[in-house]
């Protein structure tokens, strides 16, 4: 789930479940619940890696999702097999879209159990040599390093800056108001909130991504000086953050979906009309004023 600018997708590589581990190899985060009871037989873990075939293979969100969360809750409990499956990949051709897009998934898989094993398997791939496109994929995964980012949380939200960003107080104190004018109960059940610098050659504010619901914010600074263009630019990246919010609210699932994007914005204008009021008077008396054509453009 993507909040395009110009339409273009996001990087590769990032399945929205990375750095759940510190750089000494502990957890950041607390396991989830099915990892502390009952470790899952050799067969439900084959079961649970069919079904993430299956679904990367057919284009399938929803069985992607299932097979993708399973083995995530089963924690640590597949690494010995998800480093087997990716270290038997062909890294260094690239094939069919549907064999990048599993080799993709168990990447990032790894990097969302232990992010400390995946970057040691990354690095031996990195070193053996990888197509120039799959390069990308392991770079992008790789980005998401716990290391690089400032944590802290907001009502039970966990909410990561990178630390590259300028003034990376300035943005929490932002997320931190802004986040402050969201009901609770749709904050809840979401992962993680990253924000980060625009990737490079990425033209996209925001995504979200489903299997752990997790949420990136695209921090720009503005293009032209001068404190009006920069608040304007503060709106967007405000307005950008509803419209993830919005996506979990509706519990909306993979893709580009037009209905799903329209739900996304209706979340966001709601949000926005009743933070700023005056900000919807102003855009419809632009309205009134801008012909039509250009106020649809």
């Amino acid at each position: 789930m993507v909040h395009r600018k110009l339409g273009m997708p996001p990087a590769m590589g990032t399945y929205g479940i990375e750095k759940t581990v510190g750089e000494d190899g502990s957890r950041l985060f607390p396991v989830l619940g099915s990892q502390v009871r009952v470790p899952p037989d050799a067969d439900t873990v084959k079961a649970a890696f069919d079904t993430l075939m299956r679904g990367l293979a057919h284009g399938s969100g929803e069985q992607t999702y299932s097979g993708y969360r399973a083995l995530y809750e089963f924690g640590h409990a597949v690494v010995p097999a998800l480093e087997q499956r990716i270290l038997q990949a062909d890294w260094k051709t690239v094939t069919r879209p549907d064999a990048t897009r599993m080799q993709t998934a168990l990447i990032s898989l790894l990097h969302d159990i232990d992010e400390v094993w995946s970057r040691s398997i990354i690095d031996r791939l990195l070193e053996a040599g990888c197509h120039p496109s799959l390069r990308g994929v392991l770079n992008s995964i790789r980005r998401y390093d716990g290391r690089n980012f400032k944590v802290h949380q907001v009502r039970g939200l966990r909410v990561l800056v990178a630390r590259e960003i300028d003034e990376p107080d300035d943005v929490r104190s932002h997320m931190d108001r802004w986040l402050a004018n969201v009901p609770p109960e749709d904050l809840s059940g979401i992962e993680r909130l990253y924000v980060i610098k625009r990737p490079p050659k990425a033209d996209y504010a925001g995504q979200y991504m489903p299997i752990l619901s997790t949420i990136t914010v695209i921090w720009k600074d503005p293009l032209l000086g001068g404190k009006t263009m920069e608040w304007l630019t503060r709106i967007g990246i405000e307005h950008t953050l509803y419209h993830e919010i919005g996506h979990h609210v509706h519990r909306h699932t993979f893709g580009q979906q037009p209905e799903q994007e329209k739900e996304a914005n209706r979340y966001a204008a709601a949000r926005m009309r009743e933070i700023h009021p005056w900000l919807a008077r102003v855009t419809a008396a632009i309205r009134r004023i801008l012909p039509a054509d250009i106020c649809r453009g």
